[in-house]
């Protein structure tokens, strides 16, 4: 019984019939079943959720998996990963801290956001006085600033590139729908955005 409910996975697999979620590429066919009958349950694979057994079993076929969250060792897909950007002349540490500064006009408090943590930076950030047009320009401030970060460091650069075709979501559990996700729930922005600079990135533009 158990042979034949795998040899159905397999053939499932193949034929590409597959509805990707969260946590196990098979889990709207069979849920957990794989995972179960091997004793491997879902492995948390430094933050990429999915069944190392039902992969095996499908001979590799499967190259197309769901990265959900930016930890462990995805935590470079991160904004407070360091990785220096520039903003209108202003060099910052990362990608976080540039944001949070750049919803400010004033360079005097744009300076404030290049000395410390991201952490900090984005406290500071969420009490400032945004400037007036933030909400209209936040979205493309956000993708200049991704672009950079793998565009100017090669060791990301090729990190990124080795995710392959992988779904990006920044899956969090702080209820931020806008640029992740929450639940599986949200419109990723951010993740978009790197998936994005992704595609760029094999078209080889500069």
């Amino acid at each position: 019984m158990a042979t034949a409910k795998i040899q159905i996975v397999v053939n499932y697999s193949r034929l590409g019939d597959i509805e990707y979620c969260e946590d196990c590429v098979f889990r709207k066919v069979f849920p957990d079943f794989v995972c179960r009958l091997f004793g491997r349950l879902h492995r948390d694979v430094n933050g990429l959720r999915r069944s190392v057994s039902c992969r095996e079993m499908s001979g590799g076929s499967l190259d197309r998996f769901r990265i959900s969250g930016f930890v462990g060792e995805y935590r470079w897909l991160s904004n407070f990963w360091k990785a220096s950007v520039e903003y209108e002349g202003m060099v910052f540490p990362t990608v976080e801290n540039t944001y949070q500064a750049a919803k400010v006009l004033d360079r005097e408090q744009r300076h404030v956001f290049k000395n410390v943590k991201p952490v900090e930076a984005k406290r500071l950030g969420s009490k400032i006085r945004l400037r007036d047009d933030w909400e209209g320009i936040k979205l493309g401030i956000m993708r200049h600033l991704v672009r950079q970060k793998f565009f100017r460091h090669n060791d990301l650069r090729r990190l990124l590139l080795g995710t392959g075709d992988s779904y990006i979501v920044e899956e969090n559990d702080w209820g931020d729908r806008y640029w992740g996700a929450v639940n599986g729930e949200g419109e990723n922005n951010l993740g978009q955005i790197i998936m994005g600079v992704r595609e760029e990135l094999r078209a080889g533009k500069a």
